[in-house]
């Protein structure tokens, strides 16, 4: 599903979902630039229709969620925050290639020791994908 994501795609996902970030059109160029949800972009441009070319794609405030394990976390944080972790749990074990634990038919079953080891040792890209599996 989401592994043709691109870095930077998931990025955006991550922030747009789950932490609410918001996508800006530039008055002065007509590009787009995703914003934190707290910034008023408005002085300077509006919300974007989605159709504008993305403009600066290495947002220097952007956490890259996809290959930093701490930002990852505070990815995951999120996701419990949200109520979402069984559900993410589920989706990372399918992220990782395990789709015949009872786990990911029933998130109140019990996890096996070998997924629980595979979850622990997930990469922030792994983590991130199974966040926009279930955000989705």
């Amino acid at each position: 599903m989401s592994k043709e994501l691109s870095k930077r795609e998931i990025n955006h996902r991550i922030a747009e979902r789950l932490f609410g970030w918001k996508w800006w059109r530039s008055s002065s160029n007509g590009k787009r630039v995703l914003m934190e949800p707290d910034v008023d972009f408005s002085h300077s441009g509006t919300l974007a229709d989605m159709t504008e070319e993305i403009w600066d794609s290495r947002n220097p405030f952007l956490p890259e969620y996809s290959s930093d394990i701490s930002a990852a976390y505070a990815m995951e944080e999120k996701i419990k925050e949200m109520g979402l972790e069984k559900q993410y749990a589920a989706a990372l074990l399918v992220e990782l290639g395990i789709t015949n634990s009872a786990y990911t038919g029933s998130p109140t079953a019990i996890m096996e020791i070998e997924e629980v080891f595979a979850i622990a040792h997930a990469s922030a890209e792994d983590r991130c994908l199974a966040a926009v599996r279930v955000v989705e």
